[in-house]
């Protein structure tokens, strides 16, 4: 990794160039791509800007641009300048994957899908598309073909441990445990510190009532991450589970997940349940309460149903 100093040194020799060849526009670029590095936004957009203006057919300079304005959050020109690149090179990998993305982030997914889809026309092997393009078809329920974009990562590169995971997730939606497990072992032999393969594991055994497959694996990752706190959750589920209340509630109130609302949501239920079955309602009560003004009030969860708890 490139240190700031040596970036700084390279802008200095970049400027110097620029005042010998004030109209290359490709030192402008280079300059552009320096100062984004050290996250200068605004001196990174004035040289793209340059670079576009001194060649109007230069479709990376574009791209570029719109990656600016995308990191400063001003969508409509990103998209804009995104399409211009797109215009010049129709075929420029790079400026479609963005433009996905932008899309995706916008909830825009029919959008998102094309430009996907227009990458791995060009090259069926980009990996990146592949993953985001399964994780869209996922998020709208395409389950089969979340599958096969998955997969297909799979042949390509072996050792991608996220699409392990991300087939689990589908398999284990679908109610396939015993597959679902499969994959999320392959990831961890991949990486054994990957506690995302972990909190998969705990999800397939607790919803297929596992506890002793359960309580292997919370072992296991205790040793590889003693100071998780996540850890905690899990530890009071199992607990949970395991009939014992009140170790559940002393788990379970010793963290907190204010920033990860769909864990926090989680962790208030259980916590609910728990004071429920050694019958202390009132605090039963403020738990499963606090639970369903959380989950009223979180965007992805809406859809959810309050009354199953």
């Amino acid at each position: 990794m490139t240190s700031k100093s040596e970036v700084i040194k390279h802008i200095k020799t970049l400027e110097i160039l620029i005042k010998t060849e004030p109209k290359n526009f490709v030192n402008y670029f280079h300059l552009g791509d320096a100062y984004r590095r050290i996250n200068k936004h605004d001196l990174a957009l004035k040289n793209y800007k340059k670079s576009v203006d001194l060649n109007k057919k230069f479709p990376e300079g574009f791209n570029n641009l719109a990656n600016i304005y995308k990191e400063l959050k001003n969508i409509e020109n990103s998209i804009f300048f995104f399409k211009k690149a797109i215009k010049l090179n129709p075929n420029y990998i790079n400026a479609l994957y963005n433009l996905g993305i932008v899309y995706f982030d916008k909830k825009q997914y029919e959008e998102s899908i094309l430009y996907f889809k227009q990458v791995l026309k060009i090259d069926s092997r980009h990996i990146a598309t592949l993953n985001n393009l399964g994780i869209l078809f996922k998020k709208i329920k395409k389950y089969d073909e979340a599958l096969k974009c998955f997969k297909k990562i799979t042949t390509i590169d072996g050792n991608f441990l996220k699409a392990y995971n991300n087939i689990g997730n589908i398999l284990l939606e679908g109610g396939d445990v015993e597959n679902a497990v499969l994959n999320y072992k392959k990831a961890l032999d991949l990486n054994p510190n990957n506690i995302i393969s972990y909190k998969n594991l705990f999800a397939a055994y607790e919803n297929s009532n596992q506890i002793e497959n359960y309580q292997k694996t919370l072992k296991l990752a205790e040793k590889k991450f003693p100071n998780n706190k996540f850890l905690k959750l899990y530890k009071g589920i199992f607990f949970f589970r395991k009939k014992k209340f009140k170790e559940s509630i002393k788990f379970l109130n010793e963290i907190n997940f204010i920033d990860e609302s769909e864990t926090e949501i989680k962790r208030l239920f259980f916590l609910g349940k728990a004071y429920d079955h050694i019958e202390e309602i009132d605090k039963a009560m403020e738990f499963f309460t606090l639970g369903n003004q959380l989950t009223a009030s979180d965007y992805y969860l809406k859809s959810f149903d309050k009354k199953k708890y």
